[in-house]
């Protein structure tokens, strides 16, 4: 008996993850539980103006017998603990565990501070506190800074400098260290500040320092573990690299059929999206099979947009609001991909350190794409409650004000609008309406009545006028239909909202299912120990809860409080606003469901939340980020801290590749955007944070592939690894199948058929239809029939001569887009293959392989 596909469930994740700092040693568990005195440096401002001071604060680290995460603040008054001096916390705490590849489950961490404090301006020294109690360091007592911490470890920008090192110099603190490309900074007086000059005023030293691996030293005296590996190899093995370029052919044949749809409205291929159609073909041509991936998926998205509004206006104008709805509908189906991902994952079990970075990318882009389905159905209702309301009040209107108090028959007109339909047709207060055509009204009230039933038009009017109604005319209105143009935007604006958030999750799940192959790198080590996988991933999803809250207290809350708005509705606005934030926020949403799933779907959901929330801090906080109104960056306030970055951040990727290679592990994915990162460096602003956040995900994906192998055993396959298939290109823009490596028949005969399935074919009693194909002749004992279609769900069955069904194979679990069909024949039998769907009234194009016996040619 057939059945469906059993995949279920929720789905989505995330893009690529980030990376801590970058240097690399033995954990270190602290023996005795330390406490490392700090002094915080913080600004204030009074009746009497502004001033600096050094606030004592204990930072604790410690062993854990409770072997879960323990981050604490102490305070001496309630709440003296503000949110950002919070997250503040848990991001030293995290990057710290993250810097010396450590589980953060082995030490009970705590920050101890007198009164009120707030704000993350002492994040960096925080970290270093952390970092130190962990390797039993201590703290210079005549050194300090201020800067805030990153994701990544670097050290972003703070206010009041130049009172804070007031404060260091009264406490006869000789060294001060401040961001880097903050030497000078405006007083309120309007003055510019040479800070080091001022330090040296003050007998203070005043150092400008970019990351934390850079500030380590100088506040302790010793020195962070780092690698020492031969150096890395960056270009991508030969079985990947072609994969990666079928891959890339498959997408190009998506564009071209999104390209040659603009036809159909009459609207040109926008000049930008074939730029970046041609970009990518240029990667390819110079051999950069990562970079031409990434830039062809750009292309198809940015072409599907631009398509998708040109179908949005052209429904709006002919099928009115019924149209849109249909058209919601129709993309509102990525669910269904989303739910067979999902199940197609979570039967995913890694058998060697080299299928988890695929893995994880792929939960990440999962979590993503379900967070966008999210937010899309959240728009969604809002777009169908606001067209309902732009219906409601849509319709004929006169413009007039109408008085009922007389008691006669007819409409005693009181007001007239300027402009309106009726100022145009000449009446004017104190005519009575006594006929609309061949109506006679009975009043007021009855007239518009009758305005809300009839359709937009010309119509007469009887008017009664004059000194006591003496005579009448016949006036002639055109009651055409009004909007209320407010409403009307609002409404759109939600439609489109919808559109696109549909289309990322459908282009997310695809972009997941071909990393899952892609990801697979050549390795000696075997799988993870699954507790260290659940106890990164635990580190990870705390981390980026406070990530997340971290930057909406520095960017989000504070734009809100600038505009006059709550946070809670400035959040939706941000989002339309920046479609960075709105796929952050998006994982983060769905990630409360998708990482409950399993160890391997937390770890990469929560890992690319708290990289993604990582670049939004450094992209609007770090470096001050302008936007133009279509979001693209047009400055920035630190373009010293921006190289500075770069060439740490390709460094670190680098480190990190050579380091997962020296343990035996090929880390594909990392090559993929370590290539990326180096090819878009040298572009615009934009460009330059995208190959950021590149860089940043190579190293992390890398360097947990470093942490996963402390425990992990020696990988010993049974049989000859099969290389990575390189796939078919598919003909339509849906999930890319996840190939699946199947063993050859022992026979030569092999029988290929691209065919369609379409409504014109026979049909089966259940409304599914068919096709059969005769085989003339067996050639092996046994016959294996592949059935392969993107557009239909492939269903097969072996008949014999007299009808009756031998055998029948539904969608694979692994790959719901293929079937697969064995039977041992007995040569000299006539057998015949009927292709089939699972559901009823499916059509589409498909590919069918027979090995092991020639067809009848129709």
């Amino acid at each position: 008996m057939k059945t469906s596909p059993s995949l279920q469930g929720i789905a989505c994740l995330v893009i690529v993850l980030l990376i801590l700092p970058a240097a690399f040693g033995p954990a270190y568990a602290a023996l005795d539980a330390v406490e490392l005195p700090i002094d915080v440096l913080v600004y204030f401002t009074g009746q009497e103006g502004a001033g600096g001071a050094a606030i004592p604060t204990i930072v604790g680290v410690g062993p854990n017998p409770m072997q879960r995460m323990r981050v604490g603040f102490f305070e001496d008054v309630s709440m003296g603990s503000g949110a950002m001096w919070r997250t503040a916390g848990w991001m030293a705490a995290v990057v710290s565990a993250y810097t010396l590849r450590t589980d953060l489950s082995d030490y009970t961490i705590y920050f101890d501070v007198g009164g009120l404090i707030d704000g993350p301006s002492a994040g960096a020294l925080m970290t270093i506190a952390v970092l130190a109690g962990m390797q039993g360091h201590s703290i210079l007592p005549h050194a300090t800074m201020t800067g805030t911490v990153s994701p990544d470890g670097t050290i972003g920008p703070v206010g009041g400098i130049y009172h804070k090192l007031q404060g260091a110099a009264d406490l006869g603190k000789t060294l001060a260290l401040i961001p880097l490309g903050q030497r000078f900074e405006e007083t309120a007086e309007g003055e510019l500040v040479d800070l080091i000059a001022h330090g040296r005023a003050l007998g203070v030293e005043v150092r400008e320092v970019g990351d934390i691996g850079e500030a380590y030293p100088l506040i302790t005296g010793s020195q962070l573990p780092a690698p020492v590996v031969p150096p890395a190899r960056h270009s991508l093995p030969d079985e990947t690299f072609e994969t990666l370029q079928a891959y890339y052919q498959q997408w190009v044949h998506r564009y071209q059929q999104v390209e040659a749809a603009f036809a159909q409205f009459q609207v040109p291929v926008p000049d930008y999206v074939q730029q970046e159609e041609r970009s990518a073909r240029q990667a390819l041509m110079q051999g950069l099979a990562a970079v031409a991936y990434d830039r062809i998926t750009g292309a198809y998205l940015s072409a599907r947009f631009e398509l998708l509004g040109a179908q949005l206006a052209h429904e709006l104008t002919h099928s009115g609001w019924d149209g849109t709805f249909a058209m919601v509908d129709q993309q509102a189906a990525v669910i269904e991909r989303i739910d067979e991902f999902l199940g197609q994952l979570l039967l995913t079990d890694p058998q060697n350190m080299g299928e988890v970075p695929g893995l994880l990318a792929a939960y990440a882009y999962l979590s993503q794409a379900y967070g966008c389905y999210l937010l899309a159905e959240q728009h969604r209702s809002d777009y169908q409650h606001l067209s309902g309301q732009v219906l409601a009040a849509t319709g004929p209107s006169l413009g007039i004000q109408l008085d009922d108090s007389h008691g006669w028959q007819g409409a005693l007109v009181a007001d007239v609008q300027p402009q309106s339909p009726a100022a145009q047709a000449g009446l004017r207060p104190g005519d009575f309406i006594v006929q609309l055509d061949t109506i006679l009204l009975q009043s007021g009230q009855h007239l518009l009545q009758l305005l809300q039933q009839i359709d937009p038009g010309q119509y007469y009017m009887l008017v009664n006028r004059g000194p006591n109604y003496t005579y009448q005319e016949w006036v002639l209105v055109d009651l055409t239909t009004t909007e209320d143009p407010e409403l009307l935007d609002a409404a759109i604006q939600r439609l489109a909202e919808t559109i696109v958030f549909f289309e990322i999750a459908d282009v997310f799940v695809q972009v997941g299912q071909d990393l899952l192959v892609l990801g697979r790198g050549a390795t000696s080590v075997g799988p993870p120990d699954p507790r260290r996988v659940e106890s990164l991933g635990s580190l990870l999803k705390a981390g980026s809860t406070s990530g997340l809250e971290y930057f909406d207290a520095i960017v989000v809350n504070e734009i809100a409080k600038a505009w006059g708005v709550h946070p809670d509705t400035f959040r939706w606005q941000f989002m339309n606003m920046d479609y960075g934030y709105a796929l952050t926020f998006a994982n983060y949403v769905a990630g409360q469901t998708i990482g409950g799933m399993s160890p391997y779907a937390q770890l990469g959901s929560a890992a690319a939340l708290f990289h993604d929330t990582g670049y939004l801090i450094t992209k609007y906080y770090n470096l001050n980020a302008e936007t133009d109104v279509e979001g693209s960056i047009t400055a920035i306030s630190n373009e010293r801290a921006l190289v500075h970055m770069l060439n740490l951040a390709a460094q670190q990727a680098s480190t990190a590749i050579a380091e997962a290679q020296a343990l035996g592990i090929e880390p594909i994915m990392s090559i993929m955007m370590y290539e990326n990162a180096q090819h878009t460096r040298e572009g615009t602003l934009d460009d330059k944070l995208s190959a950021l956040q590149q860089f940043w995900n190579a190293s992390f994906l890398a360097q947990t592939l470093v942490i996963l192998s402390e425990h992990a055993s020696e990988y010993r396959p049974t049989e000859t690894p099969v290389p990575a298939p390189v796939p078919t290109p598919v003909p339509v823009p849906v999930p890319v199948p996840v190939p699946v490596p199947v063993p050859t028949p022992d026979t030569e005969s092999v029988s290929l058929i691209d065919g369609t399935l379409t409504a014109a074919d026979l049909q089966f009693d259940d409304s599914t239809y068919y096709q059969v194909v005769e085989l003339a002749s067996v050639t092996a004992p046994t016959l294996r029939v592949q059935l392969h279609s993107t557009e239909f769900y492939p269903y097969l069955m072996l008949v014999d001569a007299a009808g009756d069904i031998l055998s029948e194979a539904g969608p694979l679990d692994q790959d719901p887009d293929l079937a697969v069909l064995e039977y041992a024949v007995t040569p000299g039998t006539t057998y015949s293959v009927v292709i089939n769907t699972v559901y009823r009234n499916e059509t589409g194009r498909y590919k069918l392989e027979i090995q092991g016996a020639s067809i009848v040619l129709p």
